[in-house]
Parts: C-alpha cells; sequence; structure tokens
C-alpha cells in the first residue's frame, strides 16, 4: 500500500497520484482510495455511492468481494473507492452487499507493495494486526475493520491512497497497517514548515515527491536536509499537467512530461512490489496533450 499525501492543500497529491496509477494501466491492477474527493473527476470517473465511510460506519458484516462492489471501476482493472454518500447506504440498510455486476473479473491476491519495507511503525502495525481491534480505529464495527483489512490484503495489485493533507484519521490507520508513506511538497516556505512539523503526527515520510516551480527559491535539496527523506521523483510544473488534469484524461491520455518525471517513483515502487509488470498497451502510453 502507497498512502500520499502533502501537509498543505494545492501541492499536487492528486495530480502525482493519477500519473502513478497511469503507469499501472494495462501493467498491474490498481486499486484507489480517495480520502480527499478529488480524484474521480481527475481520473475520468464519478463518485461511486458507496464507499470507504460507509464502510466506516457499517456494522453489517460484509462478504466476500465487497470492497470492489464499493468501487468505481474506471477502466479495466483500475478500481477507485470514494469517499460515498451515506444517504445511499442509509437507504440501502446500512449493508455493503451490493450486486456483482458493478465488478468485473476481480483479482484477488496479495498486496502491491510489501508494507514490512516500507513501515513507519513496523511494531505498531504489527501489534495492531495480530492483536485485537485497534484502540484508535476510526470503524465501528471491528468485524467490518477485519473484513476491510483482509480485503486490502487479498487484492492482487497496487493500493494507492489520496490522503490529502492527511487528516482524516482512516489515513492514520493506513499508515498503521504499514502502508508506505510519501508526502507530495512544493518550493513552498509554508509548506515544508508545516511538513517539518508533521512528523510529530505521521511520522518521517519514507520518500518526498517534488513538485518544481519556477521562480522558487527552495530545492528539493532544502526538502531533503529539513526532512531526511529521499527525493522519488522531481516533476516540472507545466501548463499541460493542469490541463490534462482538469480535462480528466490523467488516465487514458497521460502527457509525457509526467509520465518521464514520474518513471524513477513507479521503478521505487515495482522494486518493492516484486509483482510482474506487463508491457503497457498501445492506447495506454504516454502522450503530449499540449
Amino acid at each position: 500500500m502507497l498512502a500520499m499525501w502533502s501537509p498543505k492543500g494545492g501541492a499536487g497529491t492528486t495530480t502525482v497520484v493519477a500519473g502513478l496509477a497511469a503507469h499501472c494501466v494495462a501493467r498491474i491492477p490498481v486499486l484507489l482510495i480517495d480520502l480527499a474527493g478529488d480524484l474521480a473527476p481527475v481520473v475520468g470517473s464519478e463518485p461511486s455511492r458507496l464507499g470507504w465511510r460507509n464502510w466506516l460506519e457499517s456494522t453489517h458484516p460484509p462478504g466476500s468481494g465487497a470492497l470492489l462492489r464499493s468501487c468505481a471501476e474506471v477502466l479495466p482493472e483500475v478500481w477507485l473507492l470514494s469517499q460515498g454518500d451515506v444517504g445511499a447506504w442509509e437507504r440501502h440498510g446500512g449493508d455493503l452487499e451490493l450486486p456483482e455486476a458493478a465488478v468485473s473479473a476481480p483479482t484477488l491476491r496479495a498486496t502491491g507493495v510489501d508494507r514490512d519495507a516500507h513501515s513507519i511503525g513496523a511494531s505498531v502495525a504489527d501489534a495492531a494486526t495480530d492483536g485485537g481491534p485497534d484502540v484508535a480505529t476510526p470503524f465501528r464495527s471491528p468485524t467490518v475493520e477485519r473484513a476491510f483489512r483482509q480485503q486490502l490484503d487479498d487484492f492482487e495489485g497496487l493500493v494507492i491512497i489520496d490522503g490529502g493533507r492527511g487528516e482524516h484519521p482512516l489515513f492514520s490507520w493506513f499508515q498503521r497497517r504499514g502502508a508506505a508513506s510519501w508526502m507530495v511538497l512544493r518550493g513552498c516556505y509554508l509548506g515544508l514548515r508545516r511538513a517539518a512539523q508533521s512528523r510529530a503526527r505521521h511520522g518521517v515520510p519514507d520518500a518526498v515527491v517534488w513538485i518544481s516551480e519556477p521562480g522558487r527559491a527552495i530545492r528539493a535539496r532544502d526538502a531533503d536536509k529539513v526532512l531526511r527523506a529521499p527525493i522519488v521523483a522531481d516533476v516540472p510544473w507545466r501548463p499541460v499537467i493542469a490541463r490534462t488534469t482538469d480535462a480528466g484524461l490523467s488516465l487514458t491520455r497521460p502527457n509525457d512530461v509526467i509520465a518521464k518525471a514520474l518513471a524513477p517513483a513507479w521503478r521505487t515502487l515495482v522494486e518493492r512490489s516484486g509483482i510482474t509488470i506487463a508491457t503497457p498497451a498501445p492506447s495506454v502510453r504516454a502522450h503530449d496533450a499540449a
């Protein structure tokens, strides 16, 4: 699991999440979890009526495959778990069991990324996994929490979480479960200051994705000195990236700029996942959207 976030809004976390997901298309199944609420339009989809909020509130034991049935399948083997519509959930009787037509050929086996390789607090994660329900859990039902965790573990592919600013308790829950923590930062003094302050709550990030903007005095090396975290990608700010994002084409027509910039980060994920990566189909190769 990979949890991406930024201590300051507007840094580009959702854009980076979508960019990494584009590398997965036609290569590896990917489950996107949208804690911030902005990911659906960026990947050309609409939020599904059930989502992670419904899992947190449910007290009904979910059946096998309920996680993917809570998602929108944006592209083949690309699923999006949105925040969810609590009203729809209440009209559904609080039951997470949905018609299976919403899911085509779910692939279940193991997590995409070796959680032990990145864990911010491995001992905490292991204790929470091996023991009883988490004392700080955001879930109402321990049974639902265990089912959610198990179905995440059984997903064959990569799980990428758009954590926004990392404020929701579910983001901390993912961290305690061993999700790798990648911070998205740009050359903003306030953002770097908040990043330093966030260590008390979220620990030191496992890596940083740096957004390079023209005219900024703060560089990636400054973030490295402050956070002591490796820079896995340096993404240049370009209007073409914003246009692709705004048009909802991040998955179906990713541009060359962000694809090349995120290639090192993608290789880092692949090296730590142990998953066989297929050759991308020609229809989803990067394009210059300028």
